[in-house]
């Protein structure tokens, strides 16, 4: 019942003047400050004009129309807009004259009332106890925002910025104020320090929000391509060839990245023998000439007379008939036949041994191949040790380097990493 109570009396706009009406003049302004302090540094609900409230720059970048018209449908709010009182030490001179309040966190839905034509309405008002630095307005925004509804990563990347500014303090530190792990806040910081104010505005536009994306497009405009979606886009287009942001994946990135780093292997030229020189006068088979020159009348004879053994075995096609050469007679003697077998294997044998087998030539490797290979190499290792120095944390380190990782490492490299690998998030 108290408890009610209590809440009914935060609810409600109060007169200072109706307490404390009857009383002397000084004392009663005494009194009237006191309570007014007292309700000054109490969160509570006031119902306040919204031309009295002035809408800052907050850290939401991008208004989204479609959620205004959502939140304007379903009224009444089932939270309250929240508010602070104006101070020159958060605003300094940047709040006109005339307003008494700046909007805290809630811009939606104060765009929802403006909507639907209300020129007052019940606020939850913030005191000075609570905020009173403006990294005090950053954090409590960023908490109400990344609670209620997911944040953009560009606008958690400009929160952890705009904080670490205003608190004047390290990025480990600010991220564990915010509830940032280190490795998201490492990746904040490089799509913080790589995007420019027209990046930021593309990926808000087409609600490119896949973190690892972000980070993939970072890593482009490092390498020098600022002009990143030129390289995009070529793999990110629909049935009809149009282009589609929905369409760049991490995948991609990688592909992108991975054919932008990896030098081409030069290709390999035909190396032709080069030809001996020869004496003059010499025919370049002369000596091969003389040295078969006895066996080749007798296989010219063996050839035109057309020995049955040449014939594919079991054969019944019979030898063609050249010129005035007679039909090889089926009625030899066996005697002769046996003798003409013999003689027409010492013949194959002998052509045979004339047959070299040569052995296949090794495969030749360019040392061009195994120099860009092996600077590669040392190049991926200097930038994974520079990324250990900046604090990144391993596993970090190993998402980026890509899936592939599964199927270099084996047991064989160790238990442990291997473990974590085959463990580690990747993305299909």
């Amino acid at each position: 019942m108290i408890k009610n109570k209590v809440k009914t009396m935060r609810g409600r706009k109060l007169n200072v003047d109706d307490l404390v009406g009857g009383l002397g003049a000084k004392q009663g302004e005494r009194i009237t400050d006191t309570l007014n302090k007292s309700l000054l540094n109490t969160e509570q609900l006031i119902k306040v004009s919204l031309n009295k409230i002035y809408v800052s720059k907050q850290i939401r970048l991008k208004i989204h129309q479609d959620k205004v018209d959502e939140i304007a449908a379903t009224y009444p709010l089932r939270n309250y807009p929240e508010i602070r009182k104006v101070d020159p030490e958060i605003d300094g001179d940047s709040v006109p004259d005339g307003f008494e309040y700046v909007l805290l966190t809630g811009e939606h839905r104060f765009h929802a009332l403006a909507k639907l034509n209300f020129t007052e309405h019940d606020f939850k008002f913030v005191p000075p106890s609570l905020i009173k630095t403006k990294a005090d307005v950053i954090k409590y925004q960023f908490v109400e925002n990344n609670i209620r509804a997911d944040m953009h990563f560009i606008e958690k990347a400009k929160s952890l910025i705009d904080y670490m500014d205003a608190a004047q303090c390290s990025k480990g530190e600010a991220g564990q104020v915010l509830g940032i792990t280190n490795s998201v806040v490492s990746r904040l910081l490089r799509v913080a320090k790589y995007f420019t104010e027209k990046d930021n505005q593309f990926v808000l536009e087409h609600n490119i929000n896949s973190e690892r994306v972000l980070v993939g497009i970072s890593k482009l405009i490092e390498m020098g391509h600022s002009d990143w979606l030129s390289k995009v886009k070529p793999y990110a287009q629909n049935a009809d060839g149009e282009f589609n942001p929905e369409l760049i994946y991490e995948s991609t990135l990688t592909r992108i990245i991975k054919e932008l780093t990896e030098p081409a292997e030069p290709e390999q030229e035909a190396v032709e023998p080069s030809a001996k020189p020869q004496a003059e006068g010499i025919s370049p088979n002369a000596f091969k000439e003389n040295e078969t020159s006895e066996n080749e009348s007798s296989s010219e004879t063996a050839i035109k007379s057309g020995p049955s053994d040449l014939k594919p075995a079991n054969s019944s096609v019979k030898p063609e008939s050249h010129g005035n050469q007679g039909e090889i007679s089926e009625e030899k003697d066996s005697s002769e036949t046996k003798k003409g077998n013999e003689n027409s294997n010492i013949e194959s044998t002998a052509n045979d041994k004339d047959i070299v087998q040569t052995p296949p030539s090794p495969a030749i490797v360019s040392p061009s191949i195994e120099l860009d290979k092996k600077h590669t190499s040392f190049k991926l290792a200097a930038k994974v040790l520079q990324q250990v120095l900046d604090g990144k944390e391993i596993e970090e380190i190993l998402i980026e380097l890509g899936p592939d990782l599964k199927k270099y490492v084996s047991e064989e490299d160790g238990a442990d990493i291997y473990a974590m690998i085959q463990a580690l998030p990747f993305s299909n």
